[in-house]
């Protein structure tokens, strides 16, 4: 009996293991983003992103009168400043470190060539959904 029941312990702590993406239970599971979600819950997965577990910043955003992005990164005693961007008439790009394979989205405004990080350290399916969240914002905003 005793060598069945390590083997089924070894088993289910197998499974458990399995179910774990880089050691981390997934939060909420993948995220569902459509044309038709509200603002609400689009700056919803906008945090879902920017507060994974392995960034050295959680990042939090806000999405402010004129159109205008508000991200700030925090982190314990090391906050950063907040930075606001407009999103109307900008450009968001995905650029990838070469040497750490992580992937940073930037929001360049038309007349801005540096423009403003919002999400960085994160892998290349990440930054692709925050960009389109991004790119999806602007319907939210008045004319």
């Amino acid at each position: 009996m005793r060598g069945a029941c390590k083997t089924a312990l070894v088993l289910a702590l197998a499974a458990a293991l399995a179910a774990c993406a880089d050691g981390y239970p997934s939060e909420d599971g993948a995220l569902i983003l459509s044309h038709d979600m509200k603002l609400e819950k689009a700056i919803g997965a906008m945090h879902h992103l920017g507060h994974q577990r392995h960034l050295h910043y959680h990042w939090h955003y806000e999405l402010l009168p004129g159109c205008v992005l508000e991200a700030q990164a925090k982190r314990f005693l090391r906050n950063r400043e907040p930075v606001e961007v407009a999103l109307r008439r900008s450009a968001t790009v995905v650029e990838k470190d070469v040497t750490t394979g992580s992937h940073t989205v930037r929001v360049l405004p038309s007349d801005d060539t540096v423009g403003v990080v919002v999400l960085e350290g994160v892998g290349e399916h990440d930054a692709l959904q925050m960009k389109w969240l991004l790119d999806f914002l602007p319907r939210h905003c008045g004319t």
